[in-house]
Formats: C-alpha cells, sequence, structure tokens
C-alpha cells in the first residue's frame, strides 16, 4: 500500500502555495488565499458538471518514487479575468483565445517550476511535464489515477476567485513519501539601513 506522510502532503500544498504567491501576488503575500479543502485520497469534490467558463491545464511533476498530478481550473468571468490580468500584467482585452489558453499554461509553468526547482533540491531525480489544456470535466477522472492523496484548494486573489487547483498525489508502494520541505525566504529591502564601505 502507497503511503504519503502528513508533512510529505503539508510540504506539498505549502509548495504549491508558495508558488501562486511567487507568480501571482510578489510582494503583496497577503492579498492571496489558497484555501485547501477534501484533503483526503477520494476526497475530492469535484467542480459542477456546468464547466462553461472554465480553462483547465494540467502539469505533472515526477520522481521515481512518486507523482504529483496538479490541475489549474481558471475563472474565466470578467471579474476573474480582470483580476488575473493585474496579476500577470496582461492587457485584459488580450485576455481571450488563444492568447488567454497560452497565459494560462504560462502561469501554470510557473508555479509548478517553483515547486519543481524546491523539489528538485530534496530529491535527486525529478522533472516536469509541460502544461496541457483539457475540457474541465476531467477534475472528475483524478480517481482513475489511483491516487494516495487527493485534495483540492480554491485560490482567490484580493477576493476575487482565480482559480481552482486540483493536487493528485500518487506513491510508489516500495517508496513511501516522507519529507519535510519549507518555502523558499522572502527577499527582505533593507530601509534606513548605514552601510559601511
Amino acid at each position: 500500500m502507497s503511503t504519503a506522510s502528513p508533512a510529505a502532503i503539508a510540504s506539498i500544498q505549502a509548495l504549491f502555495e508558495d508558488g501562486a504567491r511567487q507568480c501571482l501576488a510578489p510582494g503583496a503575500d497577503d492579498q492571496l488565499v489558497l484555501a485547501w479543502q477534501g484533503a483526503s485520497a477520494g476526497a475530492l469534490q469535484p467542480a459542477p458538471r456546468q464547466t462553461a467558463g472554465r480553462h483547465t491545464v494540467v502539469l505533472s511533476i515526477v520522481s521515481y518514487g512518486f507523482r504529483i498530478v496538479a490541475l489549474f481550473d481558471f475563472d474565466t468571468t470578467p471579474a476573474s479575468l480582470a483580476r488575473f490580468a493585474q496579476a500577470t500584467s496582461h492587457p485584459l482585452e488580450e485576455l481571450e483565445g488563444q492568447a488567454f489558453t497560452d497565459l494560462c499554461a504560462e502561469t501554470v509553468n510557473m508555479i509548478c517550476g517553483t515547486v519543481n526547482r524546491r523539489l528538485a533540491a530534496i530529491f535527486r531525480h525529478v522533472g516536469m511535464s509541460t502544461p496541457v489544456a483539457l475540457e474541465s470535466s476531467a477534475t472528475h477522472d483524478l480517481a482513475l489515477l489511483s491516487p494516495t492523496w487527493l485534495s483540492h484548494a480554491a485560490l482567490t486573489l484580493d477576493t476575487s476567485p482565480l482559480l481552482n487547483l486540483a493536487l493528485c498525489i500518487c506513491v510508489a508502494p516500495e517508496h513511501p513519501l516522507d519529507f519535510r520541505a519549507e518555502p523558499e525566504p522572502r527577499e527582505t529591502e533593507g530601509v534606513g539601513e548605514l552601510e559601511l564601505f
């Protein structure tokens, strides 16, 4: 039976939250909230069957002993698009069609790249796939991967819902997953210090 320790699960969730903050809210950590729900194998509450107005991108992070499948389901309501455009410094009028798809993929790639970089400092062999756009209904099929742990979170920025994140963690039975990882420390700029040369 495959296992993942509470510390490992908490670390993975914290790394994704840190990646989202670095990508979408640099310097404004308190504006971004990632609320985890249904954090247990098989407990994921999928998105409603009515998936109009959503855009889903999937990316995997893989090592010899585990695989993390992350599905990012972007909200496309006018208010969410406006906040997304502001967070990514893109003109709102350009967020449509292929340009919006590309920006979603770029955002996912940046967030997961942060997670992959931190995991690579712990595990010798870690690789990341390229982002792929899917139908939003794919969130209903995660159980087919026989995950060790399945959870999802709602991400809001300045109270505006931006996306839902579903994490599917699959662990090899012969390689129990147990580690601790801390988010990267924030860089702070000194104000008013006396510098000596």
